[in-house]
């Protein structure tokens, strides 16, 4: 089967090809090209494209973006390495690309690149330390970026709450909030794994949508910065009695019922500079997905500078036994109040807000 995506024209042949994943490569090309014009010592990147497949998603990074020096394709597949060949030079990208057929993890073990995309097929937790490693053995390497994929959205998202322990050694939330808390404590992973090789993360983009996590972050050497990731972890404690919820280093049992999730990720998951020079690429390049992607990262942008987590303004309206408001007038009466609150891309129906939302809307039955 014959696609295109932008500019880049493959054959999938027998290989896997999800085309409802192409918004999520259209917001990483998105990412990679913005990546040189954040921080100019990205302008040359090495890029690894793990579990390739047919090879699309590294194809257009290296046909989309100039920062782009070299991609190397790699797939276990042995029916994969032609097809990623036959690619590559049906795009004429020889003398940029290269195609791979090998283990990531064996592979990762032997080279080190500045940029590791990790899309596998459910968990990436099993290839996280071995990116980290990758960047680790080269002392050259000062700062790398991970680009990882997570499919097993109800694992984090707590509907299989053991799998979640065993993966990711966090209890993640089945109910508040559970998208963002399930990409945190992805995020908590990456930290923690980083940390043990001397590295700090600095998250750039988190993105949820439908089945998947998509997190850009960059890793900087050093021991002071390892050390800062141990202090953006934590955990959150909500009490479903009122909706309420308090973010902090250590589980807060001071209230019963309570229920805890984390370790996870506590501090900025997106950086607001790094996503309107995504803005502006988009608006540059125009993909059919254009305006989806602008309203994201437009949600994006809000909520960087925003409280951490959400309320589901419907499941706050069933709590209270009433119809859901408009959620333009929530926000406005919030603000009006003097809370922060805005929306999220992590749930359209969902408000970021300092207020405890059900315990304010509340009030506002009352008066």
């Amino acid at each position: 089967m014959q696609v295109k995506e932008y500019r880049t024209v493959v054959d999938t042949g027998s290989l896997f090809y999800n085309p409802h994943m192409e918004l999520n490569r259209d917001i990483s090309s998105l990412a990679v090209g913005a990546l040189s014009l954040y921080d100019e010592r990205f302008s040359s990147l090495s890029v690894c494209d793990g579990m390739s497949a047919s090879g699309i998603r590294g194809l257009r990074y290296a046909m989309e973006n100039p920062n782009v020096e070299h991609v190397t394709l790699v797939d276990a597949n042995r029916r994969a390495l032609p097809v990623m060949k036959s690619n590559i030079e049906r795009n004429k990208l020889t003398e940029r690309v290269t195609a791979v057929c090998d283990n990531i993890i064996r592979h990762l073990a032997e080279r080190s690149y500045t940029f590791i995309e990790l899309d596998p097929f459910g968990t990436p937790q099993p290839f996280i330390r071995p990116a980290v490693s990758s960047f680790s053995s080269n002392n050259r390497i000062k700062r790398a970026v991970l680009s990882v994929t997570a499919t097993d959205t109800a694992v984090l998202c707590g509907a299989h709450y053991k799998a979640c322990m065993k993966l990711y050694h966090a209890r993640p939330l089945n109910e508040f909030a559970c998208h963002e808390i399930g990409a945190r404590i992805l995020l908590a992973n990456i930290a923690w794994a980083a940390s043990e090789y001397d590295f700090g993360v600095k998250p750039l983009l988190t993105f949820s949508h439908r089945h998947y996590f998509k997190l850009f972050v960059i890793l900087e050497r050093g021991a002071r910065h390892a050390y800062n990731n141990i202090k953006q972890i934590g955990f959150v404690s909500y009490r479903p009695r009122d909706m309420g919820f308090v973010v902090s280093e250590y589980p807060d049992l001071s209230h019963r019922p309570v229920q805890v999730a984390g370790p996870m990720w506590i501090g900025s998951i997106h950086d607001a500079t790094f996503i309107r020079m995504m803005v502006r690429l988009n608006d540059e390049r125009r993909y059919k997905n254009f305006k989806v992607i602008s309203k994201i990262l437009e949600l994006m942008r809000d909520e960087s500078d925003g409280p951490i987590l959400y309320y589901d303004i419907h499941k706050v309206a069933k709590k209270l036994g009433t119809s859901s408001p408009r959620l333009s007038d929530t926000i406005n009466l919030l603000k009006e109040s003097g809370y922060k609150a805005t929306r999220t891309h992590f749930n359209l129906r969902g408000i970021k807000t300092d207020a405890n939302l059900y315990a304010f809307l509340k009030s506002q039955q009352r008066s």
